[in-house]
């Protein structure tokens, strides 16, 4: 059976510009794979352009992020492109490249040492954003029980101490996913409920700490009960149901809860002076 693109090629596909491919792409499937090919080479052309702006590179490594294809090869391309981009002095570039790795890069088999190869230096990242990118792109390629999930877990601890919340949240995300349980990591987690200034990050640290403590440790507990009383109501349910999850016995916390009730009913009321 003969290919459609086998018969578009000699056509002139191959010489469209980037504009007539695309709207190539959005005529048929047919058209859709023919154009793919030529519409990569334009862009990829674009991406690594030494003289492009940074305007010019982040609109062609988005682009590159939506063009879609279902062989293997060509979203490995894709993915060395975006690769390649991650180094860019400029934040809003290597921010573009954090996207569109992860778009050609999710789903392919053996990944995962790539994505902790690539996207783990930019956990460092001076700039916030791209730093928290990196993070969220390791949980969405890295399975949990990858061997490379030990290797993101400790570039995450690293990040523990950064003063921007968004950094810590996801540095958080990745220790959750990949490090186990851990003493040493629930003395570091737990002082972040109470004395984090950012709701984000004590929300953060509960969801955090069922993951790296055994049920029953003590710090991870009283760090919780102590965030159960949090002045912001998402905190305080983060930590009720982290607590539910940790504490020695499931039903313990609402014991507790309801003995703590029963003691401020027996407190003798005073009377007042007339």
């Amino acid at each position: 059976m003969v290919q459609f693109e086998d018969v578009a090629a000699p056509i002139g596909l191959q010489s469209l510009d980037r504009a007539d491919l695309v709207s190539c792409r959005a005529t048929c499937k047919a058209l859709c794979d023919s154009a793919c090919a030529p519409l990569t080479a334009a862009l990829e052309d674009r991406a690594r352009a030494v003289t492009a702006l940074g305007d010019q590179r982040v609109a062609a490594l988005r682009a590159l992020g939506s063009v879609s294809a279902a062989k293997e090869a060509h979203r490995q391309t894709v993915a060395s492109i975006a690769a390649g981009c991650l180094e860019d002095r400029r934040a809003c570039v290597r921010l573009a490249a954090v996207t569109a790795f992860l778009k050609a890069a999710s789903g392919l088999e053996d990944y995962a040492d790539m994505a902790v190869s690539v996207l783990g230096p930019l956990m460092a990242d001076k700039d916030p954003e791209v730093n928290a990118s990196a993070g969220k792109a390791l949980l969405r390629l890295v399975p949990r029980e990858h061997g490379a999930g030990k290797k993101a877990a400790q570039l995450a601890l690293q990040q523990m101490r950064s003063s921007d919340e968004w950094v810590v949240c996801a540095a958080l995300e990745v220790l959750a996913r990949f490090a186990g349980k851990s003493e040493a990591l629930v003395q570091s987690v737990a002082p972040l409920i109470s004395w984090s200034p950012f709701w984000t990050v004590r929300s953060a640290a509960a969801r955090a700490l069922p993951a790296l403590a055994q049920r029953g440790n003590l710090a991870a507990c009283a760090a919780l009960k102590e965030g159960a009383s949090d002045r912001l109501p998402a905190v305080r349910r983060v930590c009720a149901a982290a607590l539910i999850h940790l504490a020695a016995s499931p039903w313990q916390p609402l014991l507790d809860k309801k003995a703590a009730e029963w003691e401020a009913k027996q407190k003798p009321k005073r009377r007042k002076v007339m």
